[in-house]
């Protein structure tokens, strides 16, 4: 599921999945070559905006943007 909104100039972001979900603590980053998440990150940082994953194995994964427009 995807939802936005705009609050004033700063347009929000979440997407949620019912999936199987992973531990966002300790799932690989660039030191094993794997760059998505991070990259994500990067993106959203220098667009001076921020960025939130939740997730837990057994359950789905919600991530959260936003960035000022």
């Amino acid at each position: 599921k995807v939802a936005g909104c705009l609050r004033g100039d700063t347009l929000q972001v979440s997407v949620r999945d019912n999936g199987h979900g992973f531990d966002a603590t300790s799932c690989p980053g660039p030191s094993t070559g794997h760059y998505g998440l991070e990259g994500i990150r990067a993106r959203i940082r220098r667009l001076g905006g921020s960025f939130r994953i939740e997730s837990e194995p057994g359950h789905g994964t919600l991530a959260t943007f936003s960035i000022r427009i």
